[in-house]
């Protein structure tokens, strides 16, 4: 038996538009004939959503004039010739707090006798959504740049490694009295830096990736350290302790090396060869709250903690230091790739990355990686 439709009588069509304006996430507004915003009305304009907020304002007031105007102009450009917008995007900022992007879509309002009388119009408040787009095609250029930079790697690779070898070659077949030593010293050298700068790119790219494996990480960083004793300037001191050198992460000791070689580099940089650096490694237990924050899903983890007492990060960067190729340093001193290498790692390694830093207070970056969970072979011996 088919439900008969129904009826469009003034009752029921205002309880169906009302269960529409329940259901509906936007706000409807009203302004008048002077453009002020006089009316907002729906469920977020009742939690004193973004118009609640702009009550009493004109038109021209809502836009922030330090953000792009969008679409601003074609709505003023409308509602001087009194015509229908929709869709129309601006940016608010409401009271000097956080701005906001909102969409509008209005049409005009006449009185019977044809005088302009205001608009009434929704609003849908997209600021979250912006942040989304934005990170995906932040995503989508990474992962092109990545691809690129792959493919021009393994180029350079190709034509780095004879520069390398017969340069190597010709060393050993030449007395350390010649002249020509000094130059293929210089090749060979530079080669071997430039070789590794290729790795670097190709390690962001991900295109090369190690197996790994079950890694004893105080114990690979106590390693490193001791050579990097040797091999920083001596005004740069080191303090370095490890309450734990036996657990085990999951990962790679060639790339754990290269986590601690980049950030003591970035460290003695920002130091400018002279100042203090701090290493710990300990095992710590997550609270439940800290593995919400950091999105670690086993309570275990290994903290690395690696601090400098430079300058510190100016908060204006602070947002763009993991950015693969950004790099603050001046042209040829550096590829913007260390800091971006060892997030990517991190990451890989499902551990998590952070910094704390302030003007004259140093840089600290604390890493995470979940301890890996012992195989049959290990709990055997352990047994």
């Amino acid at each position: 038996m088919p439900y008969p439709p129904p009826t469009d009588s003034p009752r029921n069509l205002i309880e169906r538009l009302g269960i529409l304006l329940e259901l509906t996430s936007d706000d409807i507004w009203e302004c008048d004939a002077e453009l002020r915003l006089t009316r907002v009305q729906g469920k977020i304009a009742d939690q004193q959503g973004l118009l609640a907020l702009l009550l009493g304002r004109y038109a021209e007031d809502f836009v922030d004039p330090t953000l792009p105007h969008e679409d601003f102009p074609t709505l003023r450009a409308a509602m001087t010739a009194r015509l229908p917008f929709r869709s129309c995007v601006l940016p608010v900022r409401p009271h000097g707090g956080e701005p906001e992007w909102v969409r509008l879509s209005g049409h005009p309002l006449f009185t019977e006798d044809g005088r302009f009388a205001g608009y009434l119009g929704t609003s849908t408040l997209i600021t979250e959504e912006r942040h989304r787009l934005a990170a995906e095609r932040r995503r989508q250029q990474l992962e092109s740049l990545g691809q690129l930079a792959g493919g021009v790697a393994h180029e350079f690779n190709n034509l780095l490694v004879p520069i390398t070898m017969l340069s190597k070659l010709a060393l050993s077949q030449i007395g350390d009295n010649q002249p020509l030593r000094t130059y293929l010293e210089t090749i060979h050298e530079n080669g071997w830096k430039a070789a590794q700068i290729v790795r670097s790119v190709l390690t962001y790219a991900r295109q090369m990736t190690p197996s790994t494996g079950p890694v004893a990480c105080g114990e690979v960083i106590a390693e490193r350290v001791h050579l990097l004793r040797q091999a920083l300037p001596p005004s740069v001191v080191i303090d370095a302790t490890f309450a734990d050198v036996t657990t085990r992460v999951m990962g790679n000791a060639s790339e754990l090396s290269q986590i601690v070689v980049n950030l003591f580099n970035n460290a003695c940089d920002a130091m400018n060869e002279r100042g203090t650096i701090r290493c710990s490694v300990r095992r710590v237990t997550l609270s439940a709250q800290e593995r919400g924050l950091t999105g670690l899903a086993p309570a275990d983890a290994m903290r690395i903690e690696i601090a400098d007492d430079g300058p510190g990060i100016p908060p204006a960067i602070r947002d763009r230091i993991f950015e693969p190729f950004f790099t603050t340093k001046p042209i040829g001193q550096g590829t913007g790739l260390g800091l971006s290498v060892v997030e990517g790692i991190v990451k890989d390694w499902d551990g998590h990355i952070s910094v704390t830093s302030g003007p004259g207070q140093g840089a600290t970056f604390i890493i995470l990686l979940p301890v890996a969970t012992p195989g049959p072979e290990e709990e055997a011996k352990t047994a």
